[in-house]
């Protein structure tokens, strides 16, 4: 399975975490796996910084470059919990938004 992203730590990150829970990978090894994106954008965040500079009145800050770099842990552990709290399960959250049962065992039999 191939995914993609420019980034790849915010809804790459959170497809990447859900993905990696269908397989039975603990959260302390996805919230990890999410952390290793942290400051690897700079290429990207560089062109995206110009095109804002240019659209944006002088001298105006338009990017924090270290909170679009960053991947900072409580990001994705929060959001892991949220999902939790609000669906009681991962599996439960993924049921309601149709990615049911049938859906996951079809994904990890690629894999």
């Amino acid at each position: 399975v191939a995914v993609q992203c420019r980034l790849g730590k915010d809804r790459t990150g959170l497809i990447s975490a859900l993905f990696k829970s269908c397989q039975g990978v603990s959260d302390v090894e996805i919230i990890a796996d999410y952390t290793r994106s942290e400051g690897i954008d700079e290429i990207a965040l560089g062109a995206l910084q110009q095109r804002m500079e240019a659209a944006a009145a002088p001298g105006k800050p338009v990017l924090n470059r270290q909170i679009f770099s960053g991947a900072d842990p409580n990001n994705m552990r929060t959001t892991l919990a949220w999902i939790k709290t609000t669906h009681g399960t991962i599996e439960k959250y993924l049921d309601s938004i149709g990615f049911d049962a049938q859906w996951r065992r079809k994904l990890n039999g690629c894999v």
